[in-house]
């Protein structure tokens, strides 16, 4: 073996390496930023305990993009199909723009796999079109359920009297310890948003509120705490989980959500007020 092929040893050597380190970097960013969470709150990848992870990802992948670029074409094909598949059942459009920013690489690249690398996200869309329009998000639900690792396999499925929204109850986080509620209308990705809990502990599905009331939805744990009104469109909560804030800026409801009571009873005034 003579110096040139020890060389070229090497940098494919260093290369793989590089590209098992960056995708190392890759699964602890998706553990460090809480899994679901990164692709609900992108910028959560820049806060102070997930920017280490997020500098091996990108740093790595940089440099293994000079010494194997034919094994970089891979992996980046690798994380084309993992997002395109994480994207149904993500309710945030994350995945498919980090898809298609790995797409539009392999297409700089004149990579061999570009052709994959397009059907890839193009089959996500059609598939997310499909099942919004005539399955009501019922597979995404299915989908986000597994991704969450929360295996709720048979939401509560409560549909609007009109029939054009329908509104599902699943359970979340380890153990079950959270509910939340998904609201599918006319849009490719549904609404989705964790019930606020006035107590600690683990809530129980007989104190679960999840009823239309007219067009409007109504969910909570006991008391009242979400709306969502089908005439409008419009989700209003008290708390939205990783999003933080309120969702609706009028004097009214800001005077009248002081206590959890009031808040709920402002909620349960929608239906005939509007």
């Amino acid at each position: 073996m003579n110096a040139s092929q020890i060389i070229k040893v090497l940098r494919v050597t260093a290369g793989i390496a590089l590209l098992l380190i960056s995708l190392f970097g890759g699964l602890k960013l998706l553990v460090d930023s809480e899994f679901m969470l990164v692709t609900e709150y992108p910028s959560i990848v820049l806060s102070r305990r997930a920017l280490p992870s997020l500098g091996i990802f990108v740093v790595a992948a940089a440099v293994a993009a000079f010494l194997v670029p034919r094994c970089l074409q891979i992996y980046l094909l690798i994380i084309v199909a993992f997002s395109a598949w994480l994207q149904f059942g993500c309710f945030y459009w994350t995945p498919l723009m980090m898809s298609l920013a790995a797409s539009l690489l392999l297409t700089l690249m004149r990579s061999r796999w570009v052709r994959w690398a397009w059907i890839l996200p193009s089959l996500t869309i059609a598939l997310l079109t499909v099942d919004a329009f005539a399955f009501h998000h019922r597979l995404a639900v299915s989908a986000h359920s597994l991704h969450s690792l929360s295996f709720d396999s048979n939401p509560k499925i409560i549909r609007s009297p009109s029939g054009k929204t329908t509104a599902y109850l699943m359970t979340g986080g380890v153990m079950d310890t959270v509910y939340y509620v998904c609201i599918s209308s006319n849009q490719l990705l549904p609404e989705s948003r964790f019930i606020h809990s006035n107590e600690a502990g683990r809530p129980r599905y007989e104190d679960m509120i999840a009823r239309w009331d007219g067009p409007v939805f109504l969910a909570g744990d006991k008391l009242v705490s979400l709306a969502y009104d089908e005439r409008t469109g419009e989700i209003i909560d008290k708390e939205s989980y990783s999003r933080g804030g309120i969702r609706i800026n009028d004097e009214e409801f800001m005077k009248r959500t002081r206590t959890p009571e009031a808040f709920a009873e402002y909620l349960l005034s929608l239906p005939p007020k509007r």
